[in-house]
């Protein structure tokens, strides 16, 4: 079964399961269990719901955790810190047992979102304890390594670096995602370092061990699109690739429903990301034409799921959410090819309008900052597109159509950046959203509010965090910033 299939299933079982009167022990056998559900779908609001009707069950292992993990969506580090803190020194953890590396490594993230020194202090030296005493590595989680690496890297320690460097070799992954997850670790270490010629190394073994180790097809399909994004923020072969998985535009759109999301998003951010970054159109002689083609066969896909994506419940916030994201690529590609911006822009104020509505409605609320700011990101580039077209002197009937959607929509935009800012003040600037807060500075640039874009960018820099741990388009925001603050 695959995992919309079993997404599905689950949801379908846990909401008959919690609306039917249940015994003890069929409770703690059968609902408590499949409760997560409702947190890996975003129905944030419902598994609160049904949290507070099982307070009798407090003490359940299972309860505890969801409640954990509500302290992380609801950016609630302190008490997730604490939580985490008692359990670790109270519960009588054997060796081997699997729940132990999992809490430190989210009592360490904690205190790192708290920037509680004492904190960070403390559960790192749990990890490299368990670390060093663990001697099947391969039973080390990858979020461990990974947290270790990080840390190491940021303070200088070649030593620590090195460390975690021969245990990554050490591990024998047994499934190409545990094969992903180690080497991406490698990974963003070079794209800190700027070690171009080992991320293209990672490319080609990463694709060999795909042949050698993915025995699903459709998992295949999906990380070579995936990989298209690498491929031109490090000029690597994608003139070659972008085209080929053109001619072959049938396959992919045709293969399944997570292949062609993934194909259309592939062929938005290509579009893109060559654009901004090399100043060139993928949609020019043979590709404009494997693109029109492209876009006929996702949209007969689109008519074809219309009903499966979008009549299902509300509670289904992620799944919903790709959904809109889906139609708001087709019409982004629509765009690129032949104009009627007006078409592109109406799309993407409907569709966003309901994802936040669904955010808000699921009570999700790290969702609802994402899709805050990709809402806010995406308008101001329109504007910016309107204003370019006229300095070019074009004032097609689209454009002037799409300005006019666009003046309407502003006074929206403006309440919704009053609520995205309103957001990271209630999460205190935190850790966890300095990514938010360093768009936040941005469109403050845009906005003309440079005593505000100041603030923003001073909020980002005091956790201290690499801005090459980003994709090159936010590194060259920040840049930007500072120098529109200089």
């Amino acid at each position: 079964m695959r995992k919309s299939e079993r997404d599905l299933h689950l949801y379908g079982l846990a909401d008959r399961l919690a609306s039917m009167n249940l015994f003890e022990w069929e409770i703690r056998t059968f609902l408590l269990p499949r409760l997560m559900v409702f947190f890996e779908i975003g129905a944030i609001g419902r598994l609160k719901s049904e949290i507070a009707k099982l307070s009798a069950y407090e003490s359940s292992p299972f309860i505890f955790d969801l409640q954990t993990f509500l302290c992380s969506v609801d950016h609630n580090p302190k008490a997730m810190m604490d939580r985490l803190k008692s359990v670790i020194q109270h519960r009588q953890f054997r060796p081997g047992d699997k729940a132990y590396p999992l809490y430190i490594n989210n009592l360490y993230h904690a205190a790192m979102t708290c920037e509680d020194a004492i904190g960070i202090e403390y559960s790192f030296g749990l990890m490299e304890k368990y670390v060093a005493t663990e001697h099947d590595v391969d039973s080390i989680p990858v979020e461990i390594l990974e947290a270790m690496m990080y840390r190491y890297d940021i303070l200088g320690n070649a030593d620590g670096v090195a460390r975690i460097m021969s245990i990554i070799g050490r591990c024998k992954p047994n499934t190409f995602q545990k094969y992903l997850y180690l080497n991406d670790i490698i990974l963003y270490y070079n794209k800190r370092h700027n070690n171009i010629q080992d991320i293209w190394r990672y490319l080609d073994e990463a694709y060999d061990k795909l042949e050698e180790m993915e025995t699903d097809e459709e998992h295949k399909l999906c990380f070579r699109l995936k990989m298209v994004q690498l491929h031109i923020e490090y000029d690597y072969g994608w003139r070659e690739l972008t085209i080929s998985m053109f001619e072959r535009a049938e396959y992919y759109i045709s293969y399944s429903q997570a292949v062609a999301v993934e194909y259309v998003k592939m062929l938005v951010g290509a579009l893109k990301d060559v654009n901004e970054r090399y100043g060139l159109s993928l949609t020019t002689d043979c590709g404009n034409n494997l693109v029109k083609k492209t876009v006929s066969l996702a949209e007969q896909y689109m008519y074809r799921y219309k009903a499966e994506l979008f009549e299902q419940s509300d509670e289904l916030l992620y799944r919903k959410r790709e959904a809109y994201r889906f139609l708001i690529d087709l019409t982004h590609i629509g765009h690129a090819l032949n104009g009627h911006m007006d078409v592109f822009v109406r799309q993407l104020i409907e569709s966003y309008d309901e994802i936040v509505r669904l955010c808000r409605k699921n009570e999700e609320l790290s969702e609802l900052i994402h899709a805050l700011m990709v809402y806010i990101d995406e308008y101001i580039m329109l504007e910016c597109s309107i204003a370019e077209n006229y300095r070019r002197g074009i004032k097609d009937v689209d454009i002037v159509e799409s300005e006019k959607l666009l003046k309407a929509n502003r006074p929206k935009i403006d309440a919704l950046f009053d609520e995205y800012k309103a957001l990271l003040k209630r999460f205190d600037y935190d850790r966890m959203t300095a990514y938010n807060t360093l768009y936040a500075a941005n469109f403050s640039m845009y906005f003309g509010q440079k005593d505000e874009a100041a603030f923003f960018v001073a909020q980002f820099e005091k956790h201290h965090i690499d801005i090459r741990n980003y994709r090159i388009p936010v590194q060259d925001i920040y840049y930007k910033l500072k120098y529109f603050l200089s």
